[in-house]
C-alpha cells in the first residue's frame, strides 16, 4: 500500500513532463481516412446504407444476432428500446433513483410513469425496494440493460 502524500498536499508528482497526459478520443490515421471518405459521399445517411449498414452488419454477426439498430445517443438507444418492449401509455417503469435522466427520459415521450426505486450497495437495482409501498406485485416485469423494469398491475 503507498503510505506517500499526494502531490497535491507536497507530495512527490507521478508524472513530470507537462500535459495534457491523455486525449480522447484516439485517433489513427485509419479513423482520420474512413471520416474523409465518409464526407466524400454523404454527410447524413438518413436510409440503412454504406456505412452504416456496414457497422450494423458487421455488429449483428459478432453479437450473433439477426439485427442491430445503431442511434445517435443512449437516450436515443433507451427510447427504441421501450418501444420495441411495447411500453406506452400508463405503463410504469421501475427505474434506478441513481441514474442518469436520460433512463427516464423517454418513458414519458411513452406516456409510461418511471418508478424510482433504489440501488444496492453495488450499484444495481433493489428489487426489494422497487416493491416496497407499491400496489399488488407485478403481473410482468423485464429488465433492460438500463436496470429499468416494466410493471403491469393485475386488475
Amino acid at each position: 500500500m503507498n503510505t506517500s502524500p499526494l502531490a497535491l498536499l507536497g507530495g512527490q508528482p507521478l508524472l513530470s513532463s507537462p500535459g495534457p497526459h491523455f486525449t480522447w478520443p484516439p485517433m489513427t490515421e485509419r479513423d482520420r481516412e474512413a471520416v474523409a471518405e465518409q464526407l466524400t459521399t454523404a454527410v447524413s445517411i438518413p436510409d440503412r446504407s454504406g456505412i452504416i449498414a456496414d457497422l450494423e452488419d458487421a455488429l449483428a454477426s459478432w453479437l450473433g444476432v439477426r439485427h442491430v439498430v445503431t442511434t445517435c445517443t443512449g437516450t436515443a438507444a433507451l427510447h427504441s428500446m421501450y418501444a420495441a418492449a411495447g411500453i406506452g401509455s400508463g405503463d410504469e417503469v421501475i427505474t434506478p433513483a441513481l441514474t442518469f435522466h436520460a433512463t427516464a427520459t423517454p418513458l414519458f415521450h411513452l406516456g409510461a410513469h418511471p418508478v424510482l426505486a433504489d440501488v444496492d450497495e453495488d450499484g444495481r437495482l433493489d428489487l426489494r425496494d422497487a416493491g416496497a409501498g407499491s400496489p399488488p406485485a407485478p403481473r410482468r416485469s423485464s429488465r433492460s440493460t438500463s436496470g429499468a423494469c416494466r410493471r403491469t398491475w393485475t386488475p
